[in-house]
Formats: structure tokens, sequence, C-alpha cells
């Protein structure tokens, strides 16, 4: 079995005005979304200030150090303290290290600086999604049942060729069976994927230790190969 997940994983920052994205392999956007132009809320030349990311400082305790419209780490100001759970739609709607970022430019979230795993909540959480010249956790969240991420979203499963990770996105409307393409077009808690060699389709998510499959009279099926670990959680799909 092959599934379709976050595999090459390139974000799009909302910094300071300007929605940029950065980094190099295949964009994650399911829904064929291009960049936009430009946004509002550039900040006043006083906020301007240099500063660091990780660790954050160089900033006032009502502010946070975040990537300006030229990829310049620069103090903006706060104006709601959102994090891993918080959906945003302005710079200014995350806490102090953390940045409105997503896959899709209509859905973002805050995500949080990091320049290793270390800096990320574990299992899930790993230091895995490129916004160019910075580096952002995924959010650690549950497949099954989306705990941990903003309300409405879906947390998805990606891989970067050497480990696999969770990650927060906003759902389609694929349940049991329905055909799929990518990963945005199946509901939360359901895998894009193909089984022996058909065609892709979406399947609930299940687990060695939460077996989900029962509701629809299926059997989990945990037999991908490499396995799906997060953790030491293995998952696969209702078949």
């Amino acid at each position: 079995m092959k599934y379709v997940g976050l595999v090459a994983l390139l974000g799009l920052i909302l910094s300071f005005g300007c929605a940029k994205g950065g980094g190099s392999g295949d964009r994650p956007d399911a829904r064929g979304n291009d960049l936009p132009d430009g946004a509002a809320g550039t900040p006043d030349a006083s906020d301007q200030t240099a500063c660091t990311l990780v660790p954050q400082t160089g900033c006032q305790p009502n502010q946070a150090c975040d990537l300006d419209a030229n990829d310049n780490p620069t103090c903006r100001a706060v104006s709601t303290p959102g994090t891993e759970t918080n959906a945003c739609a302005n710079p200014t709607e995350c806490a102090a290290r953390y940045v409105c970022a997503g896959f899709d430019v209509n859905y973002t979230s805050c995500l949080e600086y990091c320049t290793s795993d270390g800096d990320c909540t574990p299992p899930g959480g790993r230091c895995a999604i490129s916004l160019g010249s910075v580096t952002v956790c995924s959010q650690n969240c549950d497949p099954l049942t989306a705990g941990g991420c903003p309300q409405g979203w879906g947390c998805l499963i990606g891989n970067n060729g050497s480990f696999d990770y969770t990650a927060c996105v906003f759902p389609g409307a694929g349940g049991q069976n329905a055909a799929c393409a990518t990963y945005a077009d199946c509901r939360a808690g359901f895998m894009c994927a193909s089984v022996n060699n058909g065609p892709t389709a979406c399947y609930r998510m299940c687990s060695d230790l939460n077996d989900t499959c029962g509701v629809l009279s299926l059997t989990c099926n945990i037999n991908f190969t490499p396995p799906i670990l997060i953790g030491s959680t293995t998952y696969g799909i209702c078949v």
C-alpha cells in the first residue's frame, strides 16, 4: 500500500503584508492556488527593529521577531498570541516565535520557528517545514481525532524521506472510498491512499493502538512499506 501525504513541504508565509514562498521541492497546495501578490498589514518603520527568531531576542514584551517582506528578522506587534492550534489571517495574530504560514493561501495557521527537532513538540512535531531561509515545526497532532489542530482542520501524516511527522491542514469532503488525488480531497481522519496498486481513494485512518474501523465493519491494515510511524505508534487504514 502507498499513501499520498505531505511529502515535500514548502510553506507560504504571511510576512508583514507580503505572502512569500521559499525553498525547493513540490508545492503541496492541493487546490492549485498561486501565491498572492500582497496583503494588508505592513508594520510601521518604528517596528522594524533587528532581532533573532530562535531564540526570540531584540523585541519588546508585546512584540515578536518575525520575517518581513524581504525575509529579514524584524520586530512586529502581537495582537493575538496564537500558537499551533490557532488559524491566522495576519502575522500579528501569532505569538512570539510563531509565524502565520501554511500550504494553502486560503488556510494558514501559527507555526513555530525551529532550528532542530528539539524545538518542536514530540512525537509528531518535527522541524520539517521549509519556509525558504527558515524552518518551522510541524504540529504535533492526532491523525485520528485532529486533536492539536485549529478547529475544523485535519491532522495528516507527512514524510520528508527519512521520517514521518504530523501536520495540520484544512480537509476536503471525501469519505471512505471516495476518489482522491491529494490529501486535501479527504475528510479529517481519512488518508488518500492506494491499495494493491489500485486507484487512490480516501480511507479512514487507524492505528495499532486505536482500531477505528469497527464502525465501518472493516479491518485496520497497518501493512505499509515502510511502516507509518509517529513515535511508537503505527498507523494504517480501514479496508
